[in-house]
């Protein structure tokens, strides 16, 4: 067995790689429109003439794209693209390919989620600098000759890191048995993905490694064996409260209100901005500051939300999680900043993937089901409960009782219903991550005057094979 995990490092590029980065991230980008462009002149094409065939899949859109750099870059003398690597523009490819693929099934109703829209372009100020290489042939390198903190990538060169690669290198270093012979690595690079992002360059590298040791995985429970289950509430003031069946707390974890805190120190650095002159290098060096400082806030955030997921998956091996719709809450207006700030959906993702990682046994419990408003003591169910009572009060049997608690005690509680219905009991998946800018694309409206058009003429268009170009 293996799983899917990824490294990142902060890089310190020299200018003349900088200047190869953006050039690479522009190809990229480029790519993505030139084959966008072709799609939809075929799908016009494609109303009068049913014959034309619309390049949809990997292999089709790489050799559309490499058609056009013959005619387009070699044929007219211009040599910038043999400084970056040629799999820049490859990969490229295979993202508008999944993007349609995304389409089409959403639009048949084989992915689940949100509708997907149809692509559309990028542009220089809504899109940052970013391209990916894959490893073919070993291209990619960890720690070289000239330093353990160093990265090489094809025709760029090698780059200094800022942080240590010591983790990665001994997952990609050969091992050796008990008769001395060498044996596989424990991981594998996939591939890599250099962005800029808020005034950084991020080198994210994409490895298939091996599961964890069975000592670091949680037992196997046999079947019907539900003790011990954890319940996980989320709040805006109580970040999470988990708690057992039996109604014993095991987990409290404050909400940091991160952007609360640092909001006054960016509201400084905005202004500080609004007095530059358009233009200007003092204002470059402003807009810079700013973004420093929000990616400040967001690695804070990151890192809280890492230490909180870690230690409900690393001791408890049964967890029953809301199902919460987190873009429909953030439609209130007077709690969409704390809810961003939270993070609910992120938390959800992170722990979906870490239970997989760990052994664990992760549920979610039906999103309409009232966990807040259940008596956890005699299961009464009140009708209203507003969110400024923070003491549940039962009418029936009189308990008083923290009302996150009585939440994580009720869901605790619902892992033999869940178990019995596996429809509904099944791990979910990342579902919609908070609305910050920069951590998921909002959800766009689609174009209505594109939108139609090119659904009309895709209608009846099979999707082939997506798979990676090995």
């Amino acid at each position: 067995m293996s799983r899917m995990t990824a490294f990142q490092f902060t890089l310190q590029p020299t200018a003349e790689q900088e200047t190869l980065f953006k050039v690479a991230g522009g190809a990229a980008r480029l790519t993505y429109n030139v084959l966008l462009g072709q799609v939809k002149d075929a799908l016009d094409s494609r109303e009068w003439d049913p014959a034309v065939k619309v390049p949809w899949t990997n292999f089709d859109l790489i050799k559309a794209i490499n058609s056009w750099k013959r005619a387009e870059l070699v044929g007219r003398g211009l040599d910038w693209h043999k400084q970056i690597p040629t799999l820049a523009f490859e990969e490229a490819a295979v993202d508008l390919s999944r993007a349609l693929a995304d389409f089409s099934a959403s639009r048949d109703g084989r992915l689940p989620g949100p509708k997907r829209n149809f692509p559309v372009f990028k542009t220089k100020n809504s899109s940052p600098y970013s391209f990916r290489v894959r490893n073919q042939n070993g291209c990619l390198l960890i720690g070289t000759d000239s330093g353990p903190r160093t990265i090489k990538l094809p025709k760029i060169g090698i780059i200094k890191v800022r942080e240590d690669t010591r983790r990665l290198r001994r997952m990609l270093r050969p091992g050796i048995d008990e008769s001395g012979d060498r044996t596989a690595p424990r991981a594998v690079i996939t591939s890599v993905t250099v962005k800029q992002c808020r005034g950084r360059w991020i080198a994210s590298f994409r490895v298939t490694a091996d599961d964890f040791h069975p000592d670091r995985r949680h037992a196997v429970r046999s079947d019907g064996d539900v003790s011990g289950s954890v319940g996980v509430d989320l709040g805006l003031i109580d970040l999470v409260v988990a708690a057992t069946d039996e109604g014993r707390e095991v987990v409290r974890v404050e909400a940091s209100k991160t952007f609360q805190r640092r909001q006054d120190g960016l509201a400084r650095h905005q202004r500080a901005l609004e007095r530059k002159k358009r233009g200007s290098k003092r204002r470059r060096e402003a807009v810079r500051k700013v973004a420093a400082y929000e990616g400040r806030t967001a690695a804070i955030r990151r890192h809280r939300l890492h230490e909180v997921t870690n230690q409900l998956v690393k001791n408890h091996d049964l967890l029953v999680i809301e199902n919460l719709n987190v873009l429909g809450m953030m439609a209130n207006h007077k709690l969409a900043k704390a809810l961003a700030d939270a993070s609910f959906g992120t938390i959800a993702r992170m722990l979906t993937y870490k239970a997989g990682w760990y052994g664990v046994t992760l549920l979610s419990a039906d999103r309409f089901y009232p966990s807040s408003k259940t008596c956890s003591g005699c299961g009464a169910r009140k009708k209203k409960l507003a969110l400024s009572e923070r003491l549940f009060s039962c009418d029936e049997c009189g308990l008083r009782i923290d009302r996150d608690l009585n939440s994580a005690i009720n869901l605790a509680r619902l892992v033999a219903v869940l178990l019995e219905r596996p429809g509904r009991g099944s791990s979910p998946g990342p579902g919609p991550v908070s609305g910050r800018p920069g951590d998921q694309c909002a959800t766009q409206a689609p174009k209505r005057h594109r939108q139609s058009k090119i659904t009309a003429a895709a209608e009846g268009l099979t999707t082939a094979r997506t798979d990676r170009v090995a």
